[in-house]
């Protein structure tokens, strides 16, 4: 089959729909096990927990009613700001990583995915989605209809969490 034969297959759905769902999940294992390759995950879980059990000290500083115990969890506070801004700092580098990483590459197949997919619709809805606008900017698409990057990111977003959690790469927040 020749390579033009091949690329009108792939615009026509079902094809299309099924080749850019195949293309996410491969996008998003391998994001993963860059994740995995390049962030400490341990370190990764114990950040969280301190920031998140931190934020949990200024939350509960700003309800409390008796200034005697306010002024001592806000002194506490100020005593783990110390530690725990450059560990926010970090935490947003080991997040950031990745993406850094992956950018180029993202960047290159989602342009040549343009080429391929521009205005031609890959899923239709049963219904009009709520942010719909934000997927058919000066599009000829109707409101029924998803083009490639909507139906990338709905399709990639769920697997990612389905993904995520299957694999034990989801920190508990």
């Amino acid at each position: 089959m020749p390579l033009s034969d091949f690329l009108l297959v792939l615009r026509t759905p079902p094809y299309s729909t099924v080749f850019l769902a195949a293309l996410s999940l491969a996008i998003n294992v391998i994001t993963m096990l860059v994740n995995r390759k390049l962030v400490d995950q341990e370190k990764l879980r114990e950040y969280m927990a301190k920031v998140r059990e931190f934020d949990q000290l200024r939350l509960q500083a700003m309800r409390e009613r008796d200034p005697k115990v306010k002024k001592k969890l806000e002194a506490q506070i100020r005593r783990k700001e110390r530690v725990i801004a450059p560990m926010k700092s970090e935490l947003l580098k080991m997040q950031f990583m990745p993406t850094a990483f992956l950018m180029v590459p993202m960047i290159v197949i989602f342009y040549l995915l343009r080429g391929l997919y521009l205005e031609i619709p890959i899923v239709v809805l049963p219904f009009p989605l709520p942010l719909q606008g934000l997927f058919h900017r000066g599009s000829v698409m109707s409101q029924w209809e998803l083009g490639y990057i909507g139906f990338y990111m709905i399709f990639s977003l769920t697997a990612s969490v389905i993904l995520n959690k299957l694999l034990g790469m989801q920190p508990e927040v």
